[in-house]
């Protein structure tokens, strides 16, 4: 599920500053991606409309592995749609 309504300082930003956490169960099969802003910031389109599609693009990704889905989503993205670094990583659960 992707968290849209979390909203914080950009980590590292405020020293001292408290983070909130949460944690979930993960079961086998599951996939944990963590993406870094990049991946979803486009000039002039709303973060919520760029995380909507990302969403998208993962919901059909459903029961690949780690890398396939790496894959997809990377194909799913022209490279010249990202103006800022970009970093996927993906974690199955075995």
């Amino acid at each position: 599920m992707l968290d849209t309504e979390h909203r914080g300082p950009l980590f590292g930003l405020l020293p001292g500053h408290e983070y909130g956490t949460a944690t979930t169960d993960l079961r086998p099969g599951d996939l944990l991606l963590l993406y870094t802003d990049g991946m979803v910031e486009r000039r002039g389109e709303d973060i919520a409309d760029s995380v909507d599609t990302l969403g998208k693009v993962l919901a059909r990704c459903d029961g690949l592995g780690p890398q396939d889905t790496l894959d997809r989503i990377l194909d799913a993205y022209a490279s010249d749609e990202h103006e800022d670094d970009t970093c996927l990583v993906a974690l199955g659960v075995g």
